[in-house]
């Protein structure tokens, strides 16, 4: 659960900071920053895309949580009949 939580932090982190990269570019005027922006505005969209593949297709990988199994107690409440 730790490394999960590490691994949330670490894209906040970096959306953030393709935010602000946006935007000091989009202040930018010349043509090299209008190109870097329009790359950064696509790793904005695809990056979040990419890392919810990732978790989707991995986070099944983990322990399954223990579910009680109910046919015990359908078992002993026929033998007591």
């Amino acid at each position: 659960m730790k490394k999960k939580r590490i691994l949330a932090w670490i894209c906040i982190l970096f959306l953030v900071g393709m935010y602000v990269t946006d935007f000091v570019l989009a202040l930018i005027g010349s043509d090299l920053a209008r190109n870097m922006l329009m790359a950064s505005c696509i790793c904005t969209i695809l990056i979040p895309i990419v890392l919810y593949g990732v978790v989707t297709a991995f986070g099944g990988r983990g322990r399954d949580p223990e579910i009680p199994d109910n046919d015990k107690d359908k078992d002993e409440d026929s033998t007591k009949s």
